[in-house]
């Protein structure tokens, strides 16, 4: 897994967003980071934190003919 550094003032919420362009990746954020949510809602500047993999959005194929 890859892993990036929290800047200073950051929330994760805001970090998944830097990240992932999303916040909907928070919750995967800290089950990939045990201990992650006693650090407080402001991460202390240069947290590590490991980052979930993004499994490929799985398109739906639409059949005008069935």
């Amino acid at each position: 897994m890859a892993s990036v550094r929290s800047l200073h003032g950051e929330t994760v919420d805001q970090l998944a967003l830097r990240v992932y362009g999303d916040t909907a990746m928070t919750a995967r954020i800290y089950a990939a980071n045990p201990g992650l949510a006693d650090l407080g809602l402001v991460l202390p500047h240069g947290t590590l934190i490991t980052l979930p993999p993004v499994s490929a959005p799985v398109k739906k194929r639409i059949s005008l003919w069935d």
